[in-house]
């Protein structure tokens, strides 16, 4: 089962992630078909040419899959909406892949934490729970399998590059150029 929270709510809420529990689980990132042209725009794509290849619920379009074995589902989503771009971050290389794609779909520093915030809030997140311990083998086989479906079901996640370099319309190396841009605006200052 899947339930759906909006990353502002979660940002500037009073009880931010109260909804969701300390377990291990996997989610998905949505947006709205005016940013999904945002962004394939970015990528240098047009949305005739993906439209099938994309996942579609209620007017928005899935943009990236992750998934949380390691640390629970609220502390991952957490990073993810909650994570400030900061240099050293940047330099660590522990940003956010998210949010290091989003910079860079934004043609903005990867550092610019207020601008990848914006379009974060804009963003929905679905997310599904797992009833196994953090870190047991359990979670970890059930969420890569997961992961796994995701990426052999022909759909496109435009903004992952890990699992979408088989199909044939991915953008990774696009996507791998413009980060490369946006770290590098960063690092220079």
């Amino acid at each position: 089962e899947q339930i759906l929270i909006v990353a502002e709510a979660e940002r500037f809420g009073e009880k931010p992630f109260e909804c969701i529990t300390d377990k291990p689980g996997v989610y998905q990132w949505w947006a709205s078909k005016s940013d999904l042209l945002f962004i394939l725009q970015a990528l240098g794509m047009q949305f005739p040419n993906v439209q099938n290849d994309l996942e579609e619920q209620d007017g928005y379009y899935c943009i990236y899959v992750g998934i949380a074995w390691r640390e629970s589902l609220r502390s991952r989503l957490n990073w993810h909406i909650n994570q400030k771009n900061t240099i050293s971050s940047v330099k660590s290389k522990f940003l956010s892949t998210l949010r290091q794609s989003i910079a860079a779909v934004l043609g903005v520093p990867m550092t610019d934490t207020d601008a990848v915030n914006d379009f974060m809030d804009r963003l929905q997140v679905s997310y599904g729970e797992m009833d196994f311990a953090i870190r047991s083998q359990d979670a970890k086989q059930a969420a890569h399998g997961w992961e796994r479906n995701k990426f052999n079901s022909g759909k496109l996640y435009i903004l992952n590059i890990q699992g979408n370099r088989t199909h044939p319309q991915s953008p990774c190396k696009k996507l791998r150029e413009l980060r490369a841009i946006a770290r590098q605006k960063a690092l220079n200052g």
